[in-house]
């Protein structure tokens, strides 16, 4: 299930960075689900979450490779420890910790290319802010979705078995 919320993240984000011209909102999807998995899970779910969603992300986005998986990755773990340490267990304290978590995104994420001889992407403090809030309404909707999505499998479940029922009768 983690793969496939990391996949579909990634996938999600790269295709509307393609398809739509999004540079008014800048959300980062995979940040979003590494920072949501490692609360639920632990710092080494968010270290797998965070490994999987940077490189995947790197591949897709034609970045250097292995920059957005170290930054996700340490995101991961540090949330996930906070998250063992603070008893997060709240709607509004999850959705505060992607604040954090999105600046430290960017902090590391940075960082790195300033390490490297490469070309560092220009961030605005601004800039930071929104994607911060971008990522809290993302949150938000992928919390809402997610304790929405059991009730909506038991009644699909409910109404197949039903129809099925009705299919056998013969009065």
């Amino acid at each position: 299930m983690l793969v496939a919320m990391v996949v579909v993240s990634v996938t999600a984000q790269t295709t509307s960075a393609r398809v739509f011209d999004l540079t008014f909102a800048n959300i980062d999807l995979p940040l979003v689900v590494v920072v949501l998995t490692s609360l639920s899970g632990g710092p080494i779910v968010g270290l797998w979450a965070g490994a999987l969603a940077g490189f995947l992300q790197d591949v897709m986005s034609g970045g250097l490779v292995g920059v957005s998986g170290l930054a996700k990755s340490l995101v991961g773990v540090t949330i996930g420890v906070l998250a063992t340490r603070l008893m997060c267990t709240g709607r509004w304290y999850q959705l505060l910790l992607i604040v954090p978590a999105t600046i430290m995104n960017v902090v590391l994420f940075v960082g790195v290319y300033r390490l490297i001889p490469f070309a560092a992407p220009a961030v605005d403090g601004v800039n930071v802010l929104q994607q911060a809030v971008f990522n809290v309404a993302a949150g938000f909707v992928a919390i809402g979705v997610s304790e929405q999505v059991p009730a909506l499998w038991s009644r699909l479940r409910r109404r197949r078995i039903v129809l099925a029922i009705q299919r056998w009768r013969t009065n």
